[in-house]
């Protein structure tokens, strides 16, 4: 249930361009589930895949819905308004929330989740900031996360895509201040075809004019100049990695920008692209007024979130668990964070990887080059998925696990206290089970 202002239906119904029927009401609260009990709230049949919120209507009712909003005709006591579409018309709500608080929109085909919650760490020191949670970043999620805004200074969106036009929607609705994109790579390239569609779909994030955009320091970005945006570009001169190092806890980094250094900043991550994460937040961080000290603390007490990066023991191996979501840049990344971190702990490195979905054409030719790294790293390598065999074929040896019921079973039996193991897989491969499968059976 999310709380709202204040507002009659009668005006609701004016904002989403709907038909009132029925009594008009003040409502306060809103929700998309049935469940929620309460009075004075609105209801939003939201149409997914999987459901249908119109079957859900009477079970609102029940609970105390006053209003509910719906593009399917109904007879029901309550009031309605009819919408043409009821994803769009929770869009339009929660623009109404918004208010006076500050948009920060973070997008990119890697690395968006973490800098989100980095640059979140890193206001903090001076602002009360909410932000996405986890990844819910779609049409649906950035909506929720605008009606739990409440007296916040800034609000820190994530916003992702699988097709052109989504990024933009979600930009029109949040009307972000300030824009970052991470990267453009070749996430989505099943959907999109090329990389410059990919590209192109990121670059949506600009065309609501923000007043700020942090931007990688490629050529194409810099291309993207908009009249009235003021364009900032990480790992350039004016904002860099001066040097850092690896320790057994993670990495000391300090930073170059505008003239001076940000020294001995002391992270707990040992993910080399957590470093050009860090100067996208640092920048944010300047941009809202923040002091070196300052920006220096939220990024030290920057913890990365459940599924990436990880660091876990299960029986005797330490375990890396990455299986949130995968590309060919994060698992590039990954293993050669895996490689720095197996040397500064004396650790054998090896990884379970699975399909990198949703990479198109390019999967077969992706996963092989997966498969060489890891020989040229001198990881070993356990695969499973449709696309193991490319890896190994890369790779020129490994283990090809062909049941899925028996990878942690043979996983506790192979590895042990001198190795850590890296597990990186799409979301879709659900290896987060295999990690419980695999404490389940560390502790028979």
């Amino acid at each position: 249930m999310k709380k709202i202002k204040a507002c009659s239906a009668k005006k609701i119904a004016e904002i989403l361009e709907g038909i009132l029927l029925g009594e008009d009401k003040i409502i306060d609260k809103i929700s998309l589930n049935s469940k929620e009990k309460d009075s004075n709230w609105c209801f939003v049949a939201i149409k997914g895949k999987k459901f249908d919120g119109n079957d859900f209507i009477y079970e609102a009712i029940n609970n105390g819905a006053s209003l509910i909003i719906t593009d399917s005709e109904i007879n029901v006591k309550a009031s309605v308004i009819y919408v043409a579409n009821t994803i769009k018309a929770l869009g339009k709500i929660a623009k109404m929330n918004i208010g006076e608080t500050k948009i920060v929109a973070v997008t990119g085909s890697v690395g968006k989740t973490t800098t989100k919650e980095m640059i979140i760490s890193v206001l903090k020191e001076n602002y009360k900031v909410i932000g996405t949670n986890e990844n819910e970043n779609n049409e649906i999620g950035v909506p929720l996360t605008l009606l739990s805004i409440k007296n916040h200074d800034i609000c820190v969106l994530e916003m992702g895509m699988r097709a052109r036009g989504e990024i933009d929607y979600l930009a029109s609705i949040a009307t972000p201040e300030c824009a970052v994109i991470t990267n453009s790579g070749t996430s989505h390239l099943e959907t999109l075809k090329t990389k410059e569609n990919i590209f192109l779909a990121k670059s949506e994030i600009l065309n609501y004019l923000p007043k700020y955009a942090i931007l990688p320091n490629e050529e194409r970005f810099k291309n993207l100049k908009k009249e009235g945006i003021k364009s900032f570009y990480i790992a350039d001169e004016n904002c860099s990695i001066y040097d850092y190092k690896y320790t057994k806890n993670g990495i000391i980094l300090s930073i170059k920008a505008d003239g001076s250094i940000v020294k001995n900043i002391k992270m707990k991550t040992f993910y080399i692209h957590n470093l050009k994460n860090a100067l996208f937040a640092y920048r944010v961080g300047k941009i809202y007024g923040l002091s070196d000290e300052k920006i220096k603390k939220g990024l030290e007490d920057f913890l990365p979130s459940k599924m990436r990066e990880e660091y876990m023991k299960i029986k005797a191996i330490e375990v890396i668990n990455d299986c949130y979501n995968s590309s060919y840049e994060s698992v590039k990344s990954a293993l050669y964070s895996l490689v720095n971190y197996s040397k500064m702990n004396a650790k054998t490195p090896s990884i379970l990887i699975g399909d990198i979905l949703e990479a198109g054409e390019e999967s077969e030719e992706i996963h092989r080059r997966i498969g060489v790294l890891c020989k040229n790293l001198n990881v070993n390598v356990l695969a499973y998925g449709k696309y193991g065999k490319y890896v190994l074929e890369g790779a020129n040896k490994g283990i090809l696990f062909e049941h899925r019921d028996k990878i942690s079973n043979k996983i506790l039996a192979k590895l042990g206290d001198k190795d850590v193991l890296l597990i990186k897989a799409s979301r879709g491969m659900h290896f987060e089970k295999i990690i419980e499968e695999m404490k389940e059976k560390s502790n028979e």
